[in-house]
């Protein structure tokens, strides 16, 4: 396996190691490698024999009281970010934090920036949106609403993933305290061990973590308002068509009816009225008052039924 193997003076070597190696070297059950070297990007922090474990993702380190060894080589982030940033970190004089808390406190601060680089393209992409969407609401744009919406949900769970693996530490004293390897290989015995550092540097990340995880739940609270306006107002677009709609067949069988009526007078049937220009009036007139007087009936009780 290929690693970068980077000391406590920030030398830094690429070489090939076996997990023989590995578990010989730092007392680790080989089970417990597991994280390093799959390609699962769940969050994981542990401490295991004479080492730290941690998955963050890109971030696959494996750290003694002297030396650090990153996976996930092929990744150009690892070679051209973290080993250089990690080796300028761990060179770097008057460090008060012991080897291994410096190096857990970088992979923290890297994951952190790359995180909230994340959740700043998402916030620019939303604000951008939702004030086209205000505009007009198309199909492509409500679409990418939508698609948005998903992007949020699935870096909420790497945000709740990366805050509870820390905070699963931080409720365990031993746990902590097996984060601490210099401590633990230059103690003496029955030498208490301080874990304020390593609980500072824990309760910094999750805090952080925190606030981006409320900034996310603001965004998507955005959308999710959107989303209701939206479809109100094509409720209430839908609601009108209907009205419409029911207006005009109401309107088109009150005209059918007279012309029913019309159609039987006008059949060639002589009644001797036909001829009679004031009782043509008087039928006229008759037909537009019950006409007249049907639709405000019908129109009367539409409206009182909430239906127009």
């Amino acid at each position: 396996m290929k690693t970068i193997e980077i000391d406590a003076l920030g030398k830094k070597s690429t070489r090939e190691i076996s997990r023989k190696t590995l578990v010989e070297t730092l007392d680790i059950p080989f089970r417990d490698l597991r994280p390093i070297f799959s390609i699962s990007q769940v969050a994981t922090i542990f401490a295991r024999g004479k080492g730290v474990i941690m998955n963050l993702g890109v971030i696959k380190i494996l750290i003694s009281h002297e030396r650090v060894w990153l996976f996930n080589t092929d990744s150009d982030e690892v070679t051209n970010l973290i080993a250089p940033g990690l080796v300028k970190v761990l060179k770097t004089k008057n460090q008060s934090l012991d080897f291994e808390l410096r190096v857990i406190e970088f992979a923290f601060n890297h994951k952190l920036n790359k995180m909230k680089d994340s959740a700043e393209q998402l916030e620019k992409s939303t604000i951008k949106l939702l004030k086209q969407v205000e505009r007009d609401y198309d199909d492509r744009r409500l679409e990418g609403l939508l698609r948005l919406r998903k992007k949020l949900s699935r870096f909420e769970i790497i945000l709740k993933e990366n805050e509870a693996a820390a905070l699963e530490v931080l409720d365990d004293d031993e746990d902590l305290q097996d984060l601490c390897l210099t401590q633990k290989f230059n103690a003496e015995k029955d030498h208490e061990i301080d874990i304020e550092e390593v609980e500072s540097i824990l309760e910094s990340y999750t805090d952080q973590i925190e606030r981006l995880s409320y900034h996310l739940g603001d965004l998507k609270e955005n959308i999710d308002d959107t989303q209701e306006i939206i479809a109100l107002k094509l409720q209430n677009r839908r609601n009108s068509i209907i009205r419409y709609d029911l207006l005009a067949t109401l309107i088109t069988a009150l005209f059918s009816l007279l012309a029913v009526v019309t159609g039987l007078y006008g059949m060639n049937i002589r009644n001797n009225l036909e001829n009679s220009h004031g009782v043509f009036m008087i039928i006229v007139g008759i037909f537009v008052l019950v006409f007249a007087l049907f639709s405000v009936l019908v129109l009367g009780y539409l409206k009182r039924k909430k239906i127009l």
